[in-house]
């Protein structure tokens, strides 16, 4: 029997509530250590993929056949990708909610890998590496955010340290296992050996990150602003990869350097302008963000710069082989397994200002004594110094990550991760171009004298460390985040 035409039809299902918004007080202690472990597993990995292939790139070019300007392309294209997809993570949380962001960045990740893997040629492994780094860049964002929201506010330096391992331990440890990857199973086994732990990830986030968004985030996407961004970033990145080999004041260089500079004043005043920026600007009028994001990108230089110039430092006023540089640089990643979560629990109970000062300090101090090391010195000298360095590091990333987002409010906070984020990739590629260039430019007017070189290029490296120190003191005195 059919109903009568009057008849009322039946009510709607209501639609899908959007998961709350997580609060640091419905979730167990058990869901908090198996969330850091997945997060932990992803960092680990996509960090060490970005660091192990620049002990990769000889033999790649050698089985490839290509030229290093080409080469150079499996780590720029990385790190390009990289840095631009970081912006946009806060807006992927707000659309697909922490689990589901998670499993699908480390899913895309393993795909790439496999295609780089089994990559017919160079240009399919650099495609592949671009696309690796756009995974990654969603990841440690995401990470931050949810450990600040997962933890409450007493617990969250101490998070942060566990979880910060991941950030610093891997790149520590780079130059020893890619050294034996290598060597011992080609330049492939760079692509696959990180897999295994993408997996293990993706497990432990089904079951322990929770189906939730960040506060504020979402909404329409500002492709504009991503466009810009993109230009910006790769045009500086092209600037400092093509310095060392085209010239500084080539035509290429000065071009791209033109065109990274339009796109990144476009794209700050489009910023200002639109509803829902790709960037919340307004982040950086928190007093003390601003000096935080800054702190970031010297963090950044010390830990990128550093493992790129120690192990050649090494090799070339040591005379050591690649083993011998591994093991000396083992103690320091140790002491940094040791610092950091001491240097998270410190960052719950002091202000964030001195141990940002303390941290920068050692480091710039560290790098200072090597500079006027007589490199006769005993080998567990040199390498107890840079485990000094390696300490100081550990100490400061705590501090900033969680006394930094302490200064938003909570719905700028997946800004504020993104932020710092980016500040810390930003300053590592910068970093490393500008010691790699202090260097060379050193070898040129000192020839014949290697270490006075290197001696030069580690005392640039040290007064970062000082002049960040000067910028520290606008950060938190207190506790509180009071001045």
């Amino acid at each position: 029997m059919t109903a009568p035409r009057d008849a009322e039809p039946a009510p709607e299902a209501p639609p899908p509530q959007r998961p709350e918004a997580l609060s640091a007080a419905t979730v167990t202690t058990r869901e908090r250590r198996l969330a850091i472990a997945a997060l932990m597993c992803g960092t680990i990995s996509t960090i060490l993929s970005a660091t192990l292939i620049n002990v990769a790139l000889a033999t790649f070019m050698t089985d490839m056949a290509v030229s290093h300007t080409v080469a150079q392309g499996l780590s720029t294209g990385f790190l390009a990708a990289n840095t631009i997809a970081m912006p946009v993570a806060p807006w992927m949380m707000g659309r697909l909610g922490f689990r589901k962001l998670y499993v699908l960045a480390i899913s895309v990740f393993v795909a790439a890998a496999l295609l780089g893997g089994f990559a017919p040629g160079a240009h399919a492994a650099i495609v592949a590496r671009v696309i690796q780094g756009a995974a990654a860049g969603m990841i440690q964002p995401l990470a931050m955010v949810v450990i600040f929201r997962m933890y409450p506010p007493d617990k969250r330096g101490s998070a942060m340290g566990l979880y910060g391992l991941g950030v610093v331990l891997a790149p520590a440890l780079a130059p020893t296992l890619g050294g034996a990857l290598v060597e011992f199973a080609g330049w492939r086994s760079v692509f696959f050996v990180a897999i295994p732990v993408c997996l293990a990830g993706i497990v432990i986030a089904l079951k322990a990150l929770p189906d939730a968004r960040p506060p504020g985030a979402g909404g329409r996407f500002d492709l504009l602003g991503f466009g810009l961004l993109a230009v910006a970033m790769s045009s500086l990145i092209a600037v400092l990869s093509m310095g060392m080999s085209q010239g500084w004041l080539s035509v290429q260089v000065l071009a791209a350097a033109v065109v990274a500079v339009a796109a990144g004043a476009c794209f700050l005043a489009w910023e200002r302008r639109v509803a829902r920026p790709l960037m919340d600007l307004k982040i950086y009028r928190a007093p003390g963000f601003g000096a935080a994001a800054l702190c970031s990108m010297t963090l950044g230089l010390g830990l990128f710069g550093s493992t790129y110039l120690l192990p050649l430092l090494l090799e070339t006023a040591r005379g050591m082989s690649p083993a011998e540089v591994g093991l000396a640089m083992a103690p320091a990643g140790f002491a940094m397994a040791l610092t950091f979560p001491l240097a998270g629990r410190l960052a719950d109970r002091i202000a964030t200002r001195p141990q940002v000062m303390i941290g920068l300090g050692l480091f710039a101090a560290h790098a200072l004594l090597l500079a006027w090391a007589e490199f006769a010195a005993g080998f567990w000298v040199i390498a107890a110094v840079m485990a000094l360095g390696r300490m100081s590091l550990a100490l400061v990333m705590p501090a900033l990550s969680a006394g930094g987002l302490r200064l938003l409010p909570e719905n700028q906070v997946a800004q504020g991760a993104a932020a710092l984020n980016v500040s810390r990739q930003f300053g590592g590629a910068v970093g490393v171009a500008i010691l790699a260039v202090v260097l060379e430019s050193a070898e040129v007017a000192l020839p014949g004298r290697p270490l006075d070189a290197f001696a030069i290029t580690l005392a640039v490296m040290g007064g970062f460390g000082l002049t960040a120190m000067v910028v520290a003191v606008m950060l938190p005195g207190r506790r509180d985040g009071a001045a």
